[in-house]
């Protein structure tokens, strides 16, 4: 059975969705980061990721297990869970709409809005608090979003922020096996064969991910 994005979001619980995700990311970089056992991706295991990654946004998974195994998303021997061919795909799937990183950037987010040192620090490197996460100063975001009448090439940099203009994050990666994002658009590669952005809405706003994949690092 095949989905489309938008589809397969929908279909999908919450829960479902979060299962599906720990269970194709815990034996990642992502489980290694946070110390995971990766050994067997059991319900403790699983759960352990998914307080760690998922953070206040986790919810209730017992009704998951079940229903994904039935679907044939998940198989289930010994109290050990894996993904089936079709719930690989299915989670490659929903990774487009629906990713991991949605629920760290969240999960900073609701913090950072918190945080007066966050605050303080947006301030003084980028000009303005706008809640920003290691990406542009005000000049770079009048560029991304000139006013009217202008283009963004020839728009000079400004110190004024434009009110209209959310917060939105926005990341850079080198699609390798242990690369980490970079900082800036800066970090492309002059080679680089393929980049693709994706927007996914969130509770904070819209976050645009770029992925910047060069041909001789892909396995």
């Amino acid at each position: 059975m095949t989905h489309s994005q938008g589809s397969l979001s929908r279909e999908l619980t919450e829960a479902e969705k979060q299962l599906l995700l720990a269970a194709g990311w815990l034996r990642s970089r992502y489980g290694l980061m946070a110390g995971m056992d990766a050994s067997k991706l059991d319900r403790e295991n699983l759960e352990a990721f998914g307080r760690v990654w998922m953070g206040q946004h986790l919810v209730e998974w017992t009704d998951a297990y079940q229903s994904l195994v039935s679907r044939g998303y998940l198989s289930e021997h010994g109290g050990e869970f894996a993904l089936t061919g079709e719930g690989g795909a299915a989670r490659k799937t929903l990774e487009v709409e629906h990713p991991l990183w949605l629920y760290e950037y969240d999960n900073f987010f609701d913090a950072a809005e918190q945080s007066d040192a966050h605050a303080l620090f947006c301030e003084r490197v980028y000009g303005r608090n706008l809640c920003q996460h290691g990406l542009a100063d005000l000049s770079q975001l009048d560029k991304l979003n000139p006013k009217p009448g202008t283009g963004a090439r020839n728009s000079p940099p400004s110190n004024n922020s434009n009110p209209s203009l959310k917060k939105k994050a926005t990341s850079t990666s080198t699609n390798t096996a242990t690369a980490k994002p970079s900082a800036t658009p800066t970090g492309i590669p002059p080679n680089a064969a393929a980049t693709s952005t994706t927007s996914v809405s969130s509770r904070h706003g819209v976050y645009l991910h770029t992925q910047t994949e060069k041909a001789t690092l892909r396995g």
